[in-house]
């Protein structure tokens, strides 16, 4: 599907079936390349919905917080100083729920992934899958590739290893860095660049359970996948649309005056 990378990681329970994501990633990865980083459940029965009192505006704007979700943060951050500690250079962090769609219509995409590889020095976290919220505005830097800025979900995503030094010291130096969630952490490092394949092609097998209790109060079922696709096209077609609107703006202003 994609070289150049070193390795892909999947951080996975250690009670998870690994063959069968093997069967699943080796689809699409060199079976060699797959590590599979393993961590032990601390909670008995995870939610990871926060508590039972949580409000419809703390999930809607992601302030909702349970240890579930602090220990997710430090498994991620381990697993990339585990790729640090190997000096692998270029990683694809999955989750063990992150699932690929079909490429038969995107058949350009793995090229430009490969390609965005070799330009490092424009990105520092490059995501295969993505929502963008609460900030519906991201913008093309290359056929394929957008600059995006406040994207959730971290369940795909490549790091090369300045980029994975710039996130451990972050954490390391940050008192309350793993009080957060991973995406939000990731939203917070100053100068982080952020870029994002367009069209997303990973997406997480199940709805994450946050999400699930936000639609629970809206009385509607709406998959998070298809809303994450519906923000990721809102995303660039926003700052097109303003930019419009200001262009027609000055026009009908030069023409009044004229």
């Amino acid at each position: 599907m994609i070289d150049g990378l070193d390795r892909i990681m999947v951080l996975t329970l250690d009670t998870t079936d690994t063959d069968r994501l093997m069967n699943y990633y080796t689809k699409f990865f060199d079976k060699d390349k797959i590590e599979f980083y393993r961590v032990a459940r601390t909670n008995p029965r995870p939610t990871n919905e926060g508590t039972l009192d949580t409000r419809f505006m703390d999930i809607v704007l992601h302030r909702s917080l349970d240890d579930t979700s602090m220990s997710i943060t430090r498994n991620h951050i381990e697993m990339i100083r585990s790729a640090y500690t190997n000096h692998y250079e270029y990683v694809l962090f999955l989750e063990d729920d992150a699932r690929f769609t079909s490429l038969s219509k995107y058949d350009k995409i793995p090229k430009m992934i490969e390609q965005n590889l070799s330009r490092k020095k424009e990105w520092d976290i490059f995501y295969l899958g993505y929502c963008p919220w609460p900030c519906l505005l991201s913008y093309f830097v290359h056929q394929n590739i957008v600059r995006v800025f406040t994207p959730l979900t971290c369940h795909a995503y490549i790091l090369h290893r300045h980029s994975m030094e710039k996130i451990l010291i972050y954490f390391d130096q940050t008192k309350s860095a793993n009080q957060t969630h991973i995406d939000k952490l990731f939203c917070k490092i100053p100068g982080l660049r952020k870029h994002a394949i367009f069209p997303s092609i990973a997406f997480q097998e199940k709805d994450p359970a946050l999400y699930t209790k936000a639609m629970d109060f809206c009385r509607v079922s709406i998959p998070f996948a298809y809303l994450s696709r519906i923000f990721e096209y809102l995303s660039v077609m926003l700052p097109i649309i303003i930019m419009s609107l200001i262009i027609l703006f000055i026009i009908r202003l030069f023409f009044i005056h004229k």
